[in-house]
């Protein structure tokens, strides 16, 4: 199966979620590049970014950093965001106010300062805005 396809147009990346054979376990995350109107193979992200349990929700900001949820990580609980920074390759999670002890996935930055992300903190699947102070995950929810 293959789920939660995110284009990256900077690159010309295609970030997607699959259980496919050759994984590490569950649903990992794959990249592949689209070069001259040709799709490269698909490349798993590895063992830094992937765990035993399930990744999905794959997104690119503007900043170089790829967020993403996963159940098999560790965190406040449920699935948790996690934030892996291409330039430094440094993965963090980037903890509470962005995770919480539920289900937390689907961050995108909108631009520098506001963002979105999914929560089942409230006892129902809603979408939160996301506040950032600054350009680093200073946050604020509201």
């Amino acid at each position: 199966s293959y789920t939660h396809p995110y284009f990256h147009e900077g690159s010309q990346t295609l970030y997607f979620s699959s259980n496919r054979s050759g994984g590490i376990g569950g649903f990992d995350l794959y990249q592949v590049s689209l070069s001259n109107g040709v799709w490269g193979e698909p490349q798993l992200l590895g063992q830094d970014i992937n765990s035993d349990k399930d990744e999905g929700f794959p997104f690119v900001s503007a900043f170089g950093e790829l967020f993403y949820s996963s159940t098999g990580k560790g965190g406040l609980g449920g699935a948790d965001i996690f934030c892996f920074n291409m330039q430094e390759n440094r993965l963090y999670n980037p903890g509470y106010p962005i995770n919480s002890p539920y289900h937390d996935w689907s961050l995108q930055r909108s631009d520098a300062y506001h963002g979105f992300l999914i929560s089942s903190r409230s006892g129902n699947d809603e979408v939160w805005l996301v506040k950032f102070h600054t350009a680093a995950l200073e946050v604020k929810l509201s």
